[in-house]
């Protein structure tokens, strides 16, 4: 897809997938899966999860 579009987003916003979000709770900062993170770390961009039960949050 980044290849595609010939460029990467800054921000990644999933919906609280279970194989990309390992541990997510209010107060506290996600885990992110390692290859997940891997690959944001890669392609130098951010992966912040959407709120829980409000996936349609727009930043």
């Amino acid at each position: 897809m980044y290849n595609y579009f010939d460029g990467v987003t800054r921000l990644i916003v999933p919906d609280n997938l279970k194989t990309g979000v390992t541990h997510h709770k209010k107060y506290e900062d996600p885990v992110i899966n390692k290859v997940y993170q891997e690959m944001a770390d890669y392609y130098d961009t951010s992966i912040v999860p959407a709120r829980v039960k409000r996936p349609k949050d727009y930043l």
